[in-house]
C-alpha cells in the first residue's frame, strides 16, 4: 500500500461544506475598510513624480475612482490636455459621466466631430482620446452628446490656457516653467513668520494704478512688480495677496 492509499479518506461533505466558508473570508477581506492613516498619504495612481519630464499618465483603475470620490489630488495630471513628448501630439481626457458619445474638436481638425472620437477609460466615466495632429497652440472643445441626443461643444474645465473673451475655447498649452525663486526660498526659511508682524493689502492687477496714456491696457507682472512692492512697503504692509490672476471667460466674475 503506497502512502496515498494509506491516507485517511477525507469526508466528501465536509470538504464541500469548506468551501463557502472560505469564500465568505475572502469576500469579507475584500470589503474590509481600510486602516486609519491608511488614506493620508496623496494618491497618485498612475500619475509621475513632480516635475518629471514624462508622458503624461494612462487613466488608471485608481485614479477612475478617486475621480468618482472626488479625492484624486492629483486630477490636473490626468484629466485635460497633456501634449506628448518629441511633438507626439495631445493626449485628451475628460470627465463625462451622462455622456453617449464624446470628441475632441480643434484648430487640428477643423472642428469636426467626427475626426477625433473619445472613448470610455476603462469603461469608466473618464473619456480619452490621442491626437498625433494637435499641437502646442492649438484651440479646442469637447463635443459631448448628452441623454437626449443633442451634442454641446464645451470647453475643458482642466484647462491651461484659454482664449479672451468673448471666444470660448480652451488652448493647449504646458505649463512648464524655469522657476528662478531659490534665494527667495531660502531666506524664506531662514525667517520666523509665525512670530512675525502681518498686514496684508490686497490688490487686483488688472486695474491698479494703470498708465493714464493707455487706460484700457492691463499692465504686466514685471511692470506693476517693483512699484507695487515699493508702495506697500512705504505704507507698512507686510504681504500681498493677489485677487485671482488665472484666465477666466468673463471679466464681470
Amino acid at each position: 500500500m503506497t502512502p496515498k492509499d494509506d491516507a485517511k479518506p477525507k469526508d466528501p461533505a465536509k470538504a464541500k461544506a469548506k468551501k463557502p466558508q472560505a469564500k465568505k473570508k475572502a469576500a469579507a477581506k475584500e470589503k474590509a475598510p481600510a486602516k486609519e492613516g491608511t488614506t493620508k498619504r496623496r494618491p497618485r495612481a498612475a500619475t509621475p513624480a513632480d516635475g518629471a519630464a514624462t508622458i503624461p499618465p494612462l487613466v488608471g483603475e485608481l485614479d477612475l475612482h478617486l475621480i468618482e470620490e472626488g479625492r484624486h489630488l492629483d486630477v490636473h495630471r490626468v484629466l485635460g490636455a497633456h501634449p506628448l513628448p518629441d511633438d507626439g501630439g495631445v493626449r485628451f481626457a475628460v470627465w463625462a459621466p451622462a455622456a453617449q458619445r464624446v470628441s475632441v474638436v480643434g484648430d487640428w481638425n477643423f472642428w469636426d466631430e467626427a475626426t477625433t472620437p473619445m472613448e470610455r477609460a476603462l469603461g469608466g466615466n473618464v473619456w480619452v482620446a490621442t491626437s498625433a495632429d494637435a499641437r502646442l497652440g492649438h484651440r479646442y472643445k469637447f463635443a459631448i452628446t448628452g441623454p437626449d441626443g443633442r451634442t454641446v461643444q464645451h470647453a475643458d474645465p482642466l484647462a491651461r490656457r484659454s482664449e479672451p473673451p468673448p471666444q470660448t475655447a480652451s488652448i493647449v498649452h504646458s505649463s512648464a516653467h524655469p522657476w528662478g525663486d531659490g534665494a527667495w526660498l531660502r531666506d524664506r526659511e531662514a525667517s520666523d513668520p509665525w512670530n512675525g508682524p502681518v498686514s496684508i493689502y490686497e490688490v487686483h492687477l488688472g486695474s491698479w494704478r494703470r498708465d493714464p496714456a493707455e487706460p484700457h491696457r492691463e499692465r504686466s507682472f514685471r511692470e506693476a512688480a517693483a512699484e507695487l512692492a515699493a508702495y506697500v512697503t512705504d505704507l507698512g504692509f507686510t504681504h500681498v495677496e493677489l485677487l485671482p490672476v488665472m484666465g477666466h471667460p468673463f471679466a464681470g466674475s
